[in-house]
């Protein structure tokens, strides 16, 4: 096994001490050595791989001594071995290897540092050929790179800026500062890049890329909100009415465990704690204006460092802060008013849908819809992976990046194209309903609208169904009185878009002249116009033309955009309820004498499902629960009624709907509540007779005229009242006699609700007319065309008996008010409740002003509002006018000097001093108002409610809400004991009046609202056409013990102001009159101090 040894020495493995072996006379072999060599595993595979260069000098010669002996040769080892004699040969082949290769080896050395070379030189030559016209580029890019090492700092400092301060603002503000900023790094000679791009500065292209795909919006606003949300050092709170900052965050940290929660959720303090302790992200949704004491030490970054880690205390209790927990907050609050201490511990980040980032987005949504191909062109830099991995190495590879940054530009630049010509599509958009729901009416415009090759016929189908399509939508969401301002705005709107309306028009439109000073304008023509309708005037001779839009409204709209939005928009709960799905509640707003109850259990009869319904309020919370859990499992309809008395269940319920799983495909919710208050939760609202009864069409008739009269204000009801169905319900259900019929109509079923005097009075003259024995008279009407039904079935009623009215359902009583109504006037004149003509004119005018100052209040409270002058600016300058034309403040000693000389005890000057205190209140309080206002537009101190408020009233040439509640202050009156108040209607006006009269005294200035007056027979007339007021002569007012009055006088009511309130109310006076009182009371005809 000496051949063994020779493989151990050729492999450098260890061999046993020589030791002579007596019986054979040689050495004894390393057999051991031998075995753990053999057995080591593809030991025929080490041999045949051998590393021959290994072997040197000093192993040839430990090998020769074995060479040497006699029997070391291939015919002994076959005799001995057998197969292995192999290795004797192998091993002589190696060392005869070595004596050879010692003389090659220097060669091949030589050889390869000659390829070496040859090889250096090669890329040397290429690398200065691929590279020879990089020089003028790199000395550039060396000069730029020392340039902006220099501009470094005022970078930076921009930067950190826009990190800290921009957030709360727009697109147009945050442009402002950043101008604001550069000019005052000019000043200080701070240099910094001219055409700096915060963007590109702070975050790459891939990022925002990536963003994009996780639901951020492209536009410019955007994005600067996605790198301030993950850039600033202070945690984020997202104003985020729209929910697309919200969607992006979940979508941007769906990987990392993102944990959900709401600050008033029962188990909020948990997921903040194991926010904290296990490193993972936290989304706080809809916060509203003030944040958890809990979250204190957290916003502010309060950590306390324990040995390697960090703790943070939650209330009273100390949490571990981990690596990768990070903190989002949003608020669904369009503009929430945050104290100092909130905007100091978050980064508030306004994410609200501008109109330029919809616009951005649904022009995104066209080209993917119009032209997918051609956002698939070849030449995608981003998705080839392989020119990524070779980019800047080789001047080939930089050639064909430039190549394909060429076909992507030239790619953009038809895409650009296409949205420019596709932007039309867009400027019919009035945006008044949640992100989410208008973008699902835009798409399904966009696959409903007809198809057409060419481009400007396609635009024309788009605008067409998406306008009509907005239109529906959300006039079936508004109430009946709102549904024709929104189209008169949306038609507005369009036409300011396409520039048929300029934006000065519309602000004369909508404000007229009411920030005009009559003492600065020309004198009026005439002393009957009045100074309002003067100040409209002038502001209106402005414009070079003006046509009567409002006056012609339905006209307007017609013209602008179609008939079929002048028709109106009838609610259709059947087609709402085909639109709507499980998750989706249906919210139904309850208005004055109206309730959606019947037909929503009517509609659910007709499609055959079961409608059960609970009517919330104080502990009905349980029972609402028991009917969701019931009918989201089982199916069927569920209907909250009056939700605005559960307001604390909202959220839950919202929660509910949304979140639990496996709900029933039948499951809808209906929910009916009052006017949003503001704190109902945002989220929920981003969804027969056979014959004819004369006493009962008499009370349907009644019923229809106590509601007409209330939109035509004081003149038909002082007060306006809620009757509804439930008052016609129970009047119909009795009928004893006819005294009975008067008092239960005006004391108990609608005079239940009445609580003015003179309203109490008008229903009874109502009772007293309208339910008599003459009421089934032939002769009987209720105004000119306007009788009760007749047919033979009522022949055995008698007049002079007294009605027998059934209890009859509300369906029946519904077709005898309605169905019998066909025959009637498609318009009703005011003459058929009472009233005379001109109060029709008193109804347009209060609704033309309604609809005005409601666009008025609505308009987009950004800086410049389409004009050219910031409403900030507008805001001051009017402030300075107010200041320099207020009246100097009262001195108090030296009014008290006048009033000495005057005499202080007379009546009238005590009268006089208190008027002069109550105008000295109003004058500091205007004072301190406009003062307080300039500091706050210049940023000296904060601008609160009150100052945001008086901003807004003045730019939209209104009264500040805190101005008019000093200004209208109730006066108590005086008491006159058992006096009463007696009158004489003179024949003289004003300067006819020489003297005082010899006991009373001469009231001059009131005006006639309702009738006429005719001054040679001193006796109450009908009104003149379109003449509203009717100026009084003097009135001599006097006392008398005398408590008898005249029935056939008309009692007229004398008010302060022409909204008839208790207090405003006076006293009454007795006017004659050749027609019988009741004729006056229907009119509504009263006194009034001022018309204005």
């Amino acid at each position: 096994m000496r051949i063994m040894d020779c493989v151990l020495l050729l492999f450098q493995r260890r061999v046993n001490t020589v030791k002579m072996d007596p019986e054979k006379n040689c050495t004894v072999p390393s057999w051991q050595e031998s075995l753990k060599l053999m057995t080591a595993g593809n030991f025929l595979g080490s041999l045949q791989q051998f590393p021959k260069d290994s072997i040197h000098e000093e192993v040839v010669e430990l090998l020769q001594p074995y060479f040497d002996m006699a029997d070391y040769n291939i015919e002994t080892a076959k005799r001995v071995c057998g197969n292995v004699a192999g290795l004797a040969s192998w091993t002589k082949a190696m060392a005869s290897f070595f004596s050879i290769n010692k003389e090659v080896l220097p060669l091949k050395t030589l050889l390869e540092d000659a390829d070496r070379c040859r090889h250096k030189m090669q890329t040397a030559s290429g690398l200065i050929s691929g590279l020879a016209g990089e020089k003028l580029r790199w000395t550039e890019q060396s000069k730029e790179f020392a340039v902006q090492t220099k501009r470094l700092v005022g970078d930076v400092l921009l930067a950190t800026a826009f990190l800290s301060y921009s957030g709360p603002f727009n697109q147009e503000f945050r442009n402002l500062l950043l101008t604001d900023w550069q000019r005052e790094l000019r000043q200080r000679r701070i240099p910094f890049a001219n055409n700096l791009n915060l963007t590109e500065l702070l975050i790459d292209t891939p990022t925002v890329g990536e963003w994009n795909l996780q639901g951020l919006p492209n536009d410019d606003l955007s994005i600067q909100n996605g790198v301030i949300v993950t850039k600033a050092a202070r945690f984020p709170l997202l104003i985020d009415p729209q929910t697309q900052g919200k969607i992006w965050v979940k979508n941007k940290e769906a990987g990392n465990e993102l944990q959900i929660t709401s600050l008033n959720h029962k188990y909020f303090r948990n997921h903040l704690e194991d926010s904290l302790s296990l490193g993972r992200p936290l989304l706080i949704e809809d916060v509203g204006e003030e944040l958890d004491p809990a979250l204190d030490h957290v916003l502010e970054k309060n950590f306390i460092k324990t040995g390697s880690t960090y703790k943070v205390k939650v209330g009273d209790k100390e949490v571990d802060v981990m690596r990768g927990f990070r903190l989002y907050m949003t608020t669904k609050l369009p503009n929430p008013a945050y104290t100092p201490e909130v905007s100091a511990r978050t980064t508030i980040i306004d994410f609200t849908v501008t109109m330029q980032g919809l616009e951005e987005q649904l022009l995104g949504r066209v080209i993917l819809t119009e032209k997918q191909g051609m956002l698939w062109t070849r030449g995608s830099l981003v998705d080839d992976e392989s020119l990524i991995v070779v980019l800047g190495n080789t001047k080939r590879t930089a050639e064909e990046v430039t190549q394909k940054l060429q076909i992507a530009a030239e790619t953009e630049k038809q895409i650009n194209t296409a949205r420019e010509e596709y932007r039309p599509v867009l400027v019919n958009v009035m945006y008044q309903t949640s992100l989410r729901q208008f973008l699902g009416l835009f798409d399904l415009s966009l696959a409903r609208s007809s198809k057409s090759p060419i481009t400007s016929k396609r635009i024309v189908s788009i605008i067409e169904v998406m306008t009509f399509e907005v239109y529906r939508y959300a006039a079936r969401g508004l109430y009946e009185e709102h549904k024709f301002l929104f189209t008169l705005l949306l038609a507005l709107k369009i036409d300011m878009q396409s520039g048929k309306v300029k934006h000065e028009e519309f602000l004369t439109l909508i404000k007229g002249g009411a920030s005009l000073d009559l003492k600065a304008c020309p004198q009026k023509a005439a002393k009957w116009i009045l100074d309002m309708t003067w100040l409209n005037l002038v502001e209106l001779s402005k414009l070079w033309q003006f046509s009567g839009i409002l006056d012609q409204a339905r006209k307007y709209i017609m013209e602008a955009m179609g008939e079929k939005y002048t028709e109106g928009a009838v609610l259709d709960l059947e087609r709402m309820w085909e639109e709507s799905d499980a998750r989706t509640p249906l919210v139904c707003f309850l208005s004055m004498g109206s309730d959606p109850t019947h037909s929503i259990m009517a509609l659910g009869k007709r499609q055959k499902m079961e409608t059960r319904c609970v009517s919330m309020g104080q502990g009905q919370e349980v029972h609402a629960r028991k009917l969701l859990q019931q009918t989201m499992v089982n199916g069927g309809w569920a209907l909250l009624q009056n939700c605005h008395l559960g307001l604390d269940f909202m959220d839950e319920l919202m929660e509910t709907v949304t979140e639990t799983d496996g709900v029933h495909g039948s499951f809808r919710l209906w929910l009916t509540t009052e006017a949003p208050s503001p704190h109902f939760p945002i989220t929920l609202l981003q969804i027969n007779m056979v014959q004819w009864k004369p006493m009962l069409y008499a009370v349907a008739f009644l019923h229809s005229t106590v509601q007409e009269r209330r939109k035509y204000g004081p003149l038909g009801w002082n007060i306006p009242y809620e009757f509804n169905q439930a008052d016609f319900n129970a009047t119909v259900q009795f009928g004893v006699s006819w005294n009975t019929v008067r008092y239960m109509i005006g004391e108990i079923q609608y005079g239940g609700r009445v609580t003015d005097d003179y309203d109490k009075r008008l229903l009874n003259t109502f009772a007293r007319v309208w339910f008599s024995e003459n009421t089934f008279g032939p002769e009987f009407h209720f105004y000119k065309g306007y009788s009760i039904p007749r047919c033979s079935a009522l022949d055995h009623i008698h007049a002079g008996t007294a009605p027998r009215v059934l209890p009859l359902p509300l369906t029946s009583a519904l077709e005898i008010s309605t169905g019998s109504g066909k025959g009637l006037p498609a318009y009703d004149t005011p003459e058929v409740f009472g009233l005379h003509p001109n109060a029709d004119i008193t109804y347009q005018s209060k609704l033309a002003k309604d609809v005005l100052d409601t666009i008025l209040s609505i308009q987009p409270k950004d800086s410049s509002s389409g004009g050219g002058e910031t409403r900030e600016a507008v805001v001051a300058r009017l402030a300075d006018d107010m200041l320099d034309k207020l009246p100097a403040d009262y001195v108090p000693f030296e009014v008290r000097e006048r009033l000495q000389k005057m005499g202080p005890f007379q009546p009238m000057n005590i009268f006089l001093r208190q008027e002069v205190d109550r105008i000295q209140r109003v004058i500091a309080l205007v004072r301190a108002t406009l003062t307080d206002l300039k500091l706050a537009i210049d940023g000296t101190i904060i601008m609160s409610e009150n100052l945001r408020d008086a901003l807004d009233c003045m730019y939209d040439a209104r009264i500040p809400a805190r101005w008019k509640k000093e200004i209208t202050r109730a006066n108590k009156g005086w008491a006159l004991d058992c006096m009463v108040l007696s009158n004489e209607v003179t024949r003289w006006m004003r300067e006819d009046i020489a003297q005082p009269p010899a006991e009373g005294v001469y009231v001059y200035g009131l005006h006639l609202e309702g009738a006429g007056w005719d001054r040679r027979g001193c006796r109450l007339v009908d009104s003149k056409p379109k003449v509203l007021f009717e100026p009084m002569p003097v009135v001599r007012m006097y006392a008398e013990n005398n408590g008898v009055k005249d029935p056939r006088l008309y009692s007229c009511p004398v008010y302060k102001k022409p909204v008839r309130m208790d207090t405003n109310y006076i006293a009454a006076v007795d006017l004659k009159t050749s027609l019988p009182p009741e004729y006056w009371i229907l009119r509504g005809v009263a006194l009034l101090c001022d018309v204005k």
